[in-house]
């Protein structure tokens, strides 16, 4: 081979690749610029999303590339009803304000073939609806003690067409599937661009309607899942090998940890249980506040845990213990209490004993509890000097005479405990029997079906829900009254006092049955300050001192590798996603729970460290003391994964065990822009492609006739 035409055959070779490389990259950054000229990006990373249980799909939508709709934002109901039957430009993206999104309204858009997406608009200045609740009247109903299949005389007391019912207002939208995607918006700008658009370009000010062109919106959420759980997971398994992931099972980590460590066989009716749901729920992602739902339950528990912690000895000295427990995935028909009590009656809770394993934490079942406290929504109250709880007992339990007496007693210690805090405890018994009204939704309702155990839900209602939007978007600071700025509590604020007074009663009741003392606990030993800052990290601003000082080493090693900054200045989003989804926040809530448990050693990171089958647990706060801080403590974290995926052949219509999925999705984004009219548009294509034709065959001509249009010009004559 001659070296001299091989080089100049490379050169030839890496010219024409230059060519081709600038030729493939030219028309896609030229793409990208008029892509950015005609669209303006919106907010998009709220959009409503699909999930799956055994039997069905619920939640919305969009087509693979995106729906496409002319932006339509109506006054009230009768202008929806006109943009549907007789609007001149769809298919139409609605643009609608809270008071408008309602279960009438969706109703209405629901089946229509007009409609291509709904926009929610939602800035921290919008005046809020009266309610707002998109979950069943009756809340998880099927899968409690209640239920139609129950044999008790209450199996009818809250149902579709029962009068009495927990959450009247629940509309069940959350339930509900939607062919079309629907966003929420809470950034100022994007919602001042966006009516902007519109009263520019679709509506002048004298409220006429223009034509062409029009103000439009793309949105973009499509869903990889389909059909129900059990079909989506198939279909994940089948393509597993080639890494396509349709759904997987909501799951995340139940928390629990003991006051006292407990390492070997424990005695029946040893363990005081004090639990709380730790998460809630809304139609879209990354919003899901659950003030009332989840967090003044949550914040309540820990000041308790903390308080109790300073009478430890007592406690031991009594052969009591109390175990805390907060409860994931509850919102999912009490994914983490069913998780829970499955692994009890396996002998497997926390772990399987191991006979070889000396140090390891005790093995807990049924027949350990002595009684269940369970601390639900404790948020609203009506006066700012007083707080008003009611408690709840269950009148199945309570035929069993013991069960009874305890439960007496339980209400007894109660109430004498909230007058010593100027807390009213009142007992929710039936008006016209006089005997106990049945439990609300309540995770102790999952234990109950295993075991009769002796137990009281605390709330802030009497028979309904006094929260107007539970499992809502707009389950807020606002709506449990919480004064604050992003960084500090107002001292005008009554919550943190009311939680106090709350969580005095709590800690002041289990210390008087566990001890059988009289001594009245220290007025301090609640933080009343520790309140007010644990509601503002939950309710306003994730990026706190209390928060950030309680990353353990291995999450900040997480975090460091987030696809975003989790520390911002927003609420804190509890929300059971699927695993490793949404589990930061468990993390931080368990090395909190483990610091008001737990003692300071004197050991460094390398150091500070133990099996996670110990009973006691070690772990490194880095960002806490000078230069990081051992704690010693009993918290741990147990996976809240639904039997119901771990059974081989389990039957997924059964009913039996939680069969919640969530979709996976690539992308969610929102963009604005105006679209031409149809017939531009046609005309637009269609002369695009003319010119493509004409351009052959043009070409096409001139390269017949080349020998006459193109002469070779003679070669010069040589002098």
């Amino acid at each position: 081979t001659d070296p001299t035409l091989m080089a100049l055959f490379l050169s030839d070779f890496a010219k024409m690749l230059l060519v081709f490389c600038i030729i493939g990259l030219f028309p896609t950054a030229f793409a990208a610029r008029v892509a950015d000229k005609i669209y303006q990006e919106i907010q998009g990373d709220m959009a409503c999303f699909k999930r799956f249980n055994g039997t069905h799909e619920v939640g919305c939508t969009s087509a693979f590339g995106g729906n496409v709709g002319v932006l339509y934002i109506p006054e009230d109901i009768e202008d929806i009803k006109w943009a549907d039957e007789k609007g001149p430009h769809s298919p139409y993206i609605f643009g609608l304000t809270p008071s408008l999104f309602t279960s009438e309204v969706l109703m209405i858009l629901k089946d229509s073939k007009n409609v291509n997406g709904i926009v929610l608009f939602n800035p921290d200045n919008q005046t809020y609806p009266e309610q707002d609740s998109p979950v069943s009247t009756c809340p998880s109903h099927e899968y409690g003690i209640y239920n139609e299949s129950s044999s008790s005389e209450y199996k009818d007391y809250c149902t579709a067409d029962a009068k009495e019912s927990w959450n009247p207002v629940g509309t069940s939208l959350l339930y509900k599937s939607f062919n079309f995607p629907i966003f929420l918006i809470q950034d100022e700008e994007s919602v001042n661009a966006i009516t902007k658009c519109y009263n520019t370009y679709n509506r002048d000010s004298l409220g006429n309607y223009l034509d062409w062109p029009l103000c439009s919106l793309q949105l973009q959420s499509n869903m990889y899942g389909a059909t129900n759980s059990e079909v989506c997971i198939r279909r994940t398994n089948s393509f597993a090998i080639v890494g396509i992931n349709y759904c997987g099972p909501i799951h995340d980590y139940n928390i629990h940890g003991s006051l006292n460590e407990m390492n070997g066989e424990l005695e029946d009716s040893s363990v005081i249980v004090v639990a709380a749901r730790a998460d809630a729920a809304s139609m879209f992602d990354n919003i899901s506040p659950g003030a009332d739902s989840a967090v003044t339950g949550v914040v309540t528990l820990l000041a308790v845990a903390k308080a109790l912690s300073k009478y430890k000895d007592d406690f031991k000295d009594a052969n009591k213990n109390v175990l805390f427990i907060l409860f994931e995935g509850e919102t999912w028909d009490y994914l983490g209490s069913a998780s829970m009590t499955y692994d009890m009656s396996e002998s497997s809770f926390p772990f399987k004993f191991n006979p070889n394993d000396l140090s390891q934490v005790s093995n807990f079942n049924f027949s350990h509890i002595d009684y269940f406290i369970e601390l639900s929504q404790l948020g609203i109250q009506d006066a700012n000097d007083e707080s008003q709880i009611y408690l709840y007992t269950d009148p199945i339990s309570n035929t069993n005479t013991n069960i009874q007496e305890i439960n007496d007693k339980i209400r007894k210690a109660m109430e004498d405990a909230g007058g010593m805090f100027n807390v009213n405890v009142k007992s929710v018994t039936d008006d016209k029997t006089t005997l106990p009204y049945p439990l609300p939704p309540a995770s102790l309702q999952t234990f109950l079906k295993y075991f009769n155990i002796s137990g009281a839900v605390l709330s802030d209602h009497s028979f309904q829900y006094k929260n107007k939007f539970y499992q809502s978007y707009l389950d807020n600071y606002k709506n449990v009254k919480f004064i604050s700025s992003i960084n500090n509590t107002n001292s005008s604020d009554d919550l943190h006092k009311h939680l106090y007074r709350i969580a005095s009663t709590v800690s002041q009741s289990v210390y008087t049955m566990a001890t059988q003392k009289s001594d009245k606990i220290d007025v301090n030993a609640v933080d009343e300050n520790l309140i007010s800052d644990l509601l503002l990290c939950f309710l306003r601003n994730v990026n706190c001192t209390l928060f950030r000082e309680h990353v353990g080493q291995l999450l900040e090693q997480y975090i460091a590798s987030y696809k975003y900054e989790y520390f911002q200045p927003r609420p804190a989003k509890m929300y059971s996603s699927v695993q490793g989804g949404e589990d930061i926040l468990t993390n931080i809530t368990l090395y909190l729970l483990g610091d008001f448990l737990g003692e300071e050693v004197l050991e460094n990171e390398h150091e500070c460290w133990s099996n996670s089958t110990s009973a006691v647990q070690m772990f490194f706060l880095p960002k806490m003391g000078e230069n990081g801080t051992c704690i010693k403590s009993t918290p741990r974290l147990h996976s809240a994964n639904s039997p119901a995926f771990r059974i081989p052949g389990y039957n997924f219509s059964s009913g039996l065990y939680p069969t919640w999925t969530e979709s996976v999705w690539d992308t969610t984004k929102v963009r604005l822009f105006l679209k031409p009219s149809p017939v531009e548009e046609v005309g637009l294509v269609v002369g695009g492609c003319l010119f493509v034709i004409l351009t052959v065959v043009l070409a096409y001509w001139a390269d017949a006739r080349a020998a006459t249009l193109f002469v070779s010009s003679p070669a010069p004559t040589q002098c």
